[in-house]
């Protein structure tokens, strides 16, 4: 059974002539969407199947009233064909729908939005008020359907609805159509058109003014285009949608669009309405066949589709090889086998590949036999090592019988020649004189015919005087050496030499300041030298020598006190416990209260009862016997200031007591001084904030100890503080 609906009443409107393309949209749409059932559609499809092929149920198409909307009832509604009237109205409606067809010249819609649901070109658009949502629904705010889609009314400013005057903030609208892949289409132009406006009559509010521009920025494959401006907003300018469209042309090659429409809105009462937006192509096409190097792009300055890319290159081959260009892996295909090396027979065979030839030539050639140099020279070829090899070998040297004995080689003959003769013996001899041959030295030796005598010392050297013809004794005796006061010199016979024995006595330890010298005189060590005169010391001074540096060093901490910090509340009686900061161990106080001695104990508790200016001293002994003092004012009044200074601090940076700062209340003047050991200053501040890091302003990190601080400051009640004090610190 067909769904109960209300038929629309004739006449019907037929802007096939004025708009052809617009109302084939439409109408294609309802009759998909209103006419498809299972008694209607195969009548339909069978008489007129383009028809229904056209009308797909994601474009939106309807058959318009020749009258004018003017109401919100007064909108297209869906066809109510009873099975009796089914014949009549098919053909008449049929006859409408082909003839509005054939005035589209071919137009196939691509993709289409109006804001109705099944509508599938999917987008996102800025936000709208309650009030923006609800005229997106008025009859005289959409061309179509039940609703147009709509942006604004958010922007702060006056309403001619809900009351308000003047602008608001200026804010982009954005609506944003997604990607349509158009690739099948990309031998034609496309069409994107689309209906837009901000009247609503209920009201009549401003309409767009200047800078309140409707821009359209088209979008081809993922790239934005220069933007246009669709519309100029000027003197508050009212566009009706059914009366406002705008075209544009999609140029070919390209195979993805999109697009956005931005518009900047400052009242409360102005909206965009957009309505019927559709993307169309008068045709379709096969893709180009491209080669497999060959790429498609389009070209945004000619506005034309591009070809590009050249063919690979055909590669150089080998003789024996041969290409082919393969068109599925886009690349040339290599064939061809090398021919097989031949195989070597002599050593010397060298094969290389002739490629004018293709084919193998052995360039290899026997080396040849070396030139005799020698007379033995005997040259055989070895296969294994492909070299000639000398196998001949100089004949042996004769070995040497006598001492005079000298052989040469002979390379006439290749033998060797012995000549060489013993000397003659020598003549007319000295009287007591024999000549016998030395073998060994190859000399005749001249013997005295009387025998050496037998040394009778080490030093005896005996030699024969020819004119004497007599041995003579020419050793000296060797003379003692000169020797200190603690050696011996010992004549040793073995040696036939002096040995002295005896060793100096050692070096005396010696104080840095002494110098130990020998005296050869009394064969013993003297050693000169006197310390330096231990220097004067404060009382809290030490005094030590430094065997090291060979001086004197002075150690100790300047003795100072402080009377430590005062715990007072604010109002009387006051009641505090002094105490004492001292640099050295002390051995006796005293306590003085306005020039009166009130303690000698360590620390002492008191009351003060009323306020006012109060003196307290203190003198301390240390235990070495130094004096000090030190005083504090106090001015007790209702409010009064205050400072405190801690005894230590740890600058690890762990966050935790890193400064060494003082707490303060109610100080107006304020300095404090800090020196090391040495009485040099290491940081001074007129500042009570941030304190004291334990660094130099150069960087310097000092060391773990205890550093004396000098704090001067005055109260907001006139109190004046002159603390003087140490700190410990620790890393």
């Amino acid at each position: 059974m067909l769904a109960q609906s209300t038929f629309l009443a004739m006449p019907w409107r037929t802007t096939c002539s004025s708009s052809a393309y617009d109302f084939s949209v439409r109408l294609s749409y309802r009759i998909s969407k209103h006419i498809q059932n299972e008694y209607l559609a195969p009548h339909l499809q069978s008489y007129y199947p383009t028809i229904l092929q056209s009308c797909n149920p994601s474009h939106r198409c309807a058959i318009a009233n020749k009258t004018n909307h003017t109401s919100a009832s007064d909108q297209l509604q869906p066809l109510n064909l009873h099975p009796l009237m089914l014949s009549k109205r098919v053909a008449w409606l049929c006859w409408i729908v082909v003839a509005c067809i054939a005035s589209m010249q071919g137009q196939t819609v691509i993709a289409f939005q109006g804001a109705e649901p099944g509508d599938s070109w999917s987008y996102t658009a800025s936000g709208a008020s309650s009030i923006a949502l609800a005229e997106a629904q008025s009859a005289a705010n959409y061309t179509d359907g039940t609703q147009s889609i709509v942006m604004g009314g958010l922007s702060g400013g006056g309403s001619c609805m809900s009351g308000g005057s003047g602008n608001g903030q200026s804010i982009s609208n954005i609506l944003a159509f997604s990607d349509v892949d158009v690739s099948t289409s990309t031998n034609f132009t496309r069409t994107l058109t689309f209906n837009y406006g901000n009247r609503f009559p209920d009201c009549g509010g401003t309409g767009f003014d200047a800078g309140e521009n409707l821009v359209l920025t088209p979008i081809f494959n993922g790239v934005a285009q220069a933007a246009i401006t669709v519309f100029t907003g000027s003197n508050n300018a009212i566009l009706d949608i059914q009366q406002t469209s705008y075209s544009y042309s999609i140029p070919p090659c390209v195979t993805s669009f999109a697009f956005e429409l931005q518009i900047n809105l400052n009242r409360d009462d102005e909206f965009l309405f957009v309505d019927d937006v559709s993307l169309s192509t008068p045709g379709f096409n096969a893709p180009p066949v491209l080669q497999c190097w060959e790429t498609q792009t389009y070209n945004g300055t000619t506005g034309a589709c591009e070809i590009t890319g050249t063919q690979p290159q055909q590669p150089v081959v080998a003789c024996w090889q041969s290409t082919s260009f393969n068109a599925t892996t886009c690349s040339w295909d290599i064939t061809g086998t090398q021919p097989q090396q031949p195989t070597a027979v002599n050593c010397w065979d060298n094969y290389q590949l002739d490629a004018t030839l293709c084919q193998w030539v052995n360039t290899g050639v026997q080396p040849v036999q070396p030139t005799t140099v020698n007379c033995w020279d005997n040259y055989q070829f070895d296969a294994a090592l492909c070299a000639w090899l000398n196998q001949g070998s100089q004949p042996l040297q004769p070995s040497a019988v006598n001492c005079w004995d000298v052989f040469v080689f002979n390379t006439a003959t290749c033998q060797w020649y012995n000549t060489g003769s013993q000397p003659p013996a020598p003549t007319n001899l000295p009287c007591g004189l024999t000549a016998v041959f030395n073998a060994t030295s190859c000399v005749w030796d001249l013997i005295p015919t009387t025998p050496e005598p037998t040394p009778t010392n080490c030093w005896d050297d005996f030699i024969y005087n020819t004119t004497l013809c007599s041995w003579e004794n020419v050793g000296v005796e060797p003379q003692a050496p000169l020797v200190a006061c603690y050696e011996t010199a010992v004549f040793n016979t073995s040696t036939c030499s002096w040995e002295i024995q005896g060793t100096q006595p050692a070096v005396p330890a010696t104080a840095c300041y002494e110098t130990a010298a020998f005296n050869g005189i009394t064969c013993s060590w003297e050693v000169t030298g006197t310390q330096s005169e231990q220097p004067e010391t404060e009382c809290w001074q030490t005094a030590a020598f430094n065997t090291a540096s060979c001086l004197w060093e002075i150690t100790g901490v300047p003795f100072t006190i402080e009377i430590s910090p005062l715990s007072l509340s604010e109002f009387a009686p006051w009641s505090t416990t002094f105490s004492l900061l001292a640099t050295n161990a002390v051995v006796a106080y005293e306590w003085f209260l306005d020039a009166e001695l009130i303690s000698t104990t360590e620390t002492f508790d008191h009351v003060f009862s009323e306020p006012g200016m109060y003196n307290v001293l203190v003198s301390a002994v240390s235990i070495g016997g130094c004096t000090a003092t030190d005083t504090l004012s106090l001015n007790l009044q209702a409010s009064s200031s205050q400072l405190i200074i801690p005894s230590s601090f740890t600058p690890n940076f762990d966050g935790i007591n890193d400064l060494f700062t003082v707490v303060a209340v109610n100080l107006t003047d304020f300095e404090m001084l800090i020196y090391n050991r040495w009485g040099e200053l290491v940081y001074q501040t007129n500042s009570i904030e941030p304190g004291w890091k334990g660094f130099s302003d150069n960087g310097y990190s000092y060391p773990d100890g205890t550093y004396l601080y000098r704090v001067d400051a005055v109260g907001l009640d006139g109190q004046v503080y002159h603390r003087r004090g140490s700190v410990t610190l620790f890393r």
